[in-house]
């Protein structure tokens, strides 16, 4: 990125009686950050804001949570903007920032990055690369740090906070015992007999349990959105893409193989279903077709012996049995352009009804929390990854990474952060427009309702055409 003009200068001389932004209340020190923090995140956090106001006497952070759910604070954030009771920074999905930037209520940030008063500084956290020391925004994971940039309009609205992706979770004591491999493909029609293929090995687990009423399925999927999006990205099929047409903005609605892919996955869905009544229905289920309810939680009861979800609920996936991380199986593993594993968790994005000096101190926060060390103390405690390249050579996250020596517990959290290393070329990001939102939901709608029967794939792709005309 170019050197900007350092405009950040004098905004720390602000007077105490400067106007403060609709979010600070009366102190111009202070900043409010919403958040979606749990309980045990949350404390986290409160501790790196008590560092940050230690370092800084006389900056203010309220950081409050408000609610678990991104879509809840998406809403929340729309109403408080309209009535001028927004917080400075918060939490963010891209989707969410396409809307605040086509309401003009977001910050480009990108001055902020550079600044010789408060932009990164080496000390933030560096790394080497070919015998140069690598800093600033160069020292973030590229694709998290490009999510921020992918913005029908030119700049930076966004930058990240905690990232997760999807993993593999399967009970290792059961595929031990019947000496089953890792599935790292999703199909081969080819060979029945491929049990590195997920519908393969599928299909002969359902008939080792047909009948077993304490048993739900194999393969259990937490998000039908995710699946949606990841099997189109790794059949090569076309999602979303930025454009002015309906047919630019969303390829998926009119392309045959997308609609064949889905009825695939129907197929699959229902062959050896057993009678209505009985528990062991179907090869896979989804949170869709199973209710809205995590499929993490039939994993731990031992309904499922696999389930795909995000690494930021890792929590939620811990049995009574040893547990195998993977990642997720990819169809054509040696094309980049094809690879496909969802990126998720929150970024944090600054809304231009702060003053300078509160976006200042914002930013400052942003950078503090966001530091090699706090970005790895974040990640070795919650099963989301580092952000920052750095954070990977700190004492705590190689520690972190290290195999478990004898007698030591190897915990869930550190198999996950040694498979989720070796993934970062796997990642991928989606078109960021406003409506892309909506085409994430409309996308899991399509998969649920096709698999439970409700719509024909005809008629669950039209009933999308409509729900994305308005």
């Amino acid at each position: 990125m170019n050197k900007k003009i350092p405009f950040l200068t004098l905004m720390v001389l602000l007077s105490a009686g400067a106007l403060a932004g609709c979010g600070g209340g009366d102190d111009p020190n202070e900043i409010i950050f919403w958040h979606t923090l749990g309980q045990e995140k949350q404390q986290l956090l409160n501790t790196m804001v008590a560092e940050f106001e230690e370092l800084h006497p006389g900056y203010k952070v309220r950081a409050s949570n408000q609610g678990g759910d991104y879509d809840a604070l998406f809403d929340k954030i729309k109403m408080s903007l309209a009535s001028g009771t927004n917080p400075d920074m918060a939490f963010c999905y891209p989707d969410h920032v396409a809307t605040y930037l086509e309401q003009g209520k977001v910050v480009n940030m990108e001055n902020y990055v550079d600044d010789p008063e408060i932009g990164f500084a080496a000390s933030d956290g560096s790394h080497i690369e070919e015998g140069v020391t690598i800093s600033g925004e160069d020292d973030f994971i590229e694709i998290y740090w490009r999510e921020g940039q992918s913005y029908s309009t030119p700049g930076l609205y966004s930058v990240p906070y905690a990232k997760s992706a999807e993993v593999l979770f399967y009970n290792k004591t059961v595929f031990d015992q019947n000496g089953w491999p890792i599935p790292t493909k999703w199909f081969n029609d080819d060979d029945p007999n491929d049990l590195t293929a997920m519908f393969n090995l599928t299909r002969v687990i359902h008939e080792q349990y047909m009948g077993d009423s304490s048993f739900e399925a194999p393969l259990g999927y937490d998000s039908d959105e995710n699946m949606f999006i990841t099997l189109h990205r790794q059949m090569g099929i076309p999602y979303t893409a930025q454009g002015d047409t309906f047919a630019e903005r969303y390829p998926f609605i009119d392309s045959a193989e997308s609609r064949a892919l889905i009825q695939k996955l129907k197929t699959i869905y229902d062959t050896g279903a057993v009678e209505e009544g009985s528990i062991n229905k179907h090869q896979f289920i989804t949170k869709g077709t199973n209710g809205g309810g995590y499929t993490s939680s039939m994993f731990t009861e031992e309904k499922v012996l696999m389930t795909i979800g995000s690494t930021g609920g890792t929590s939620y996936n811990q049995g009574p049995f040893e547990i195998g991380v993977t990642k997720i199986p990819q169809q054509n593993p040696d094309n980049p352009d094809t690879l496909g594993t969802v990126t998720q968790g929150p970024s944090i994005c600054f809304f231009n009804t702060a003053d300078n000096n509160e976006l200042s101190i914002a930013w400052q926060f942003y950078r503090f929390i966001t530091n090699a060390l706090n970005s790895a103390r974040y990640a070795t405690l919650t099963g989301y990854e580092p952000v920052r390249i750095s954070s990977y050579d700190t004492d705590e996250y190689q520690a972190h990474l290290a195999p478990a020596e004898p007698g030591e517990v190897d915990t869930i959290f550190r198999k996950v952060a040694r498979t989720t290393a070796t993934m970062q070329n796997d990642y991928f990001n989606t078109a960021v427009f406003v409506g892309s939102d909506k085409a994430r939901t409309v996308a899991g709608s399509i998969l649920t309702n096709v698999l439970t029967g409700v719509q024909s794939v005809s008629a669950a792709y039209e009933n999308a055409r409509t729900e994305l005309s308005f």
